[in-house]
């Protein structure tokens, strides 16, 4: 996780310069903020989580998931929307007009949170039913989905390829969590499920 979180700041001082490395950090700042839903979310989640799954509730438990995962998502939509019609007024207010180059790997950053909230508590899931391997294994997927794409985009894009990488990144990370959760549970983590009643 930790290499995840930071393979990218690495590659950019490597194949670019340090002075893209600030700008960048700056939009991945401020996009953990579409992130804080989900966050919190979790938290309040975890606890039900582990005691459905005891209680082998899969029904209740699909239903929390599927429940927590809207809020999730519903909730990272007004940041994106606001970081795509204000983000440069915005960076600029907070870090100063030279990080306004921040905006567009913010904006794809905060749209990769979307992204990543939509597939809700998959890792939570599969960690309070036994199957923490499961997460292992969407980590280290993930990890080499976005050391690949920086490699290939970020001497072409440099700063917005790579957030696109690390937007690969995410999505693989959180599929292989729902991909998982839906076999090896029958628990759809995503917010489709109400959907599909």
């Amino acid at each position: 996780m930790l290499i995840n979180q930071n393979v990218d700041l690495v590659m950019i001082g490597f194949l670019i310069d340090d002075r893209e490395v600030g700008i960048y950090r700056t939009a991945v700042a401020a996009a953990t903020f579409a992130a804080f839903g989900l966050m919190t979310v979790e938290l309040v989640v975890q606890p039900h989580i582990a005691r459905l799954h005891a209680q082998k509730n899969t029904r209740a438990l699909q239903k929390l998931a599927s429940y927590s995962a809207a809020i999730s998502f519903i909730s990272t939509i007004p940041v994106f929307i606001a970081f795509l019609l204000f983000g440069k007024q915005i960076i600029a207010v907070i870090f100063g007009d030279e990080y306004v180059l921040a905006y567009t790997p913010l904006v794809i950053l905060t749209l990769s949170q979307c992204c990543y909230a939509f597939f809700g508590s998959a890792g939570n899931i599969l960690a309070m039913s036994g199957n923490e391997r499961e997460n292992i294994k969407g980590q280290v997927l993930a990890m080499i989905a976005n050391i690949f794409f920086n490699f290939l985009l970020i001497p072409i894009f440099g700063i917005k390829g790579a957030a696109v990488s690390s937007g690969i990144a995410l999505f693989v990370w959180r599929l292989s969590y729902w991909y998982s959760a839906k076999k090896i549970l029958n628990i759809d983590s995503s917010p489709k499920a109400i959907l599909l009643k």
